[in-house]
């Protein structure tokens, strides 16, 4: 959901328009990356990961250049979208001493993902909500259909849902 609600902002942004390079609009889109990449990594959300099965070729391979896009750019320096090049300007021996004017290097990266990238990434997470969506609707099912057969008694008898409370103190701390 948050990177959806990442790409809505951005897709509402001048994309085409905005010349800054980093700009602030560019967060946006590796936050939706990043966070789109975050159920399909390894670790302990077996129970929840996002079905595929149901994508069509084309979007699948679109899915893959996203966690590709994640893995290899944003989360590390082992990509084609950057590059640091070291350069010499030296001056024009006809009009001055044969030299060096100038020492430097350029470090070029893509700062702008396209409308069209954006748009495509914004139809494979709704996609996924809605996977997401009925599962958890089916979910909800189940738990009323536990509830109906302890019986009313029973169900009583629970007690009352208190919602976790999160500290975020240690971000190594274990799921509950």
């Amino acid at each position: 959901m948050w990177a959806g609600s990442f790409l809505d902002f951005y897709l509402e942004s001048e994309i085409e328009d905005d010349t800054d390079s980093p700009s602030h609009i560019d967060a946006l889109w590796i936050a939706a990356v990043t966070a789109y990449g975050r159920p399909f990594g390894t670790g302990q959300r077996h129970a929840g990961r996002v079905d595929m099965t149901s994508l069509d070729a084309e979007s699948v391979r679109a899915h893959a250049y996203f966690i590709d896009l994640r893995n290899k750019y944003i989360a590390h320096a082992a990509n084609g979208f950057e590059t640091t090049t070291v350069f010499a300007d030296l001056t024009d021996p006809a009009h001055e001493p044969a030299g060096i004017a100038l020492l430097g290097e350029l470090h070029t990266s893509l700062s702008r993902l396209s409308r069209e990238r954006a748009e495509t990434l914004k139809r494979l997470c709704d996609h996924h909500v809605l996977d997401l969506t009925a599962r958890i609707d089916g979910l909800h099912r189940q738990v009323a259909n536990e509830l109906a057969e302890l019986g009313q008694e029973a169900a009583y008898a629970m007690p009352d849902f208190s919602p976790p409370t999160l500290d975020g103190a240690n971000p190594r701390s274990k799921r509950r």
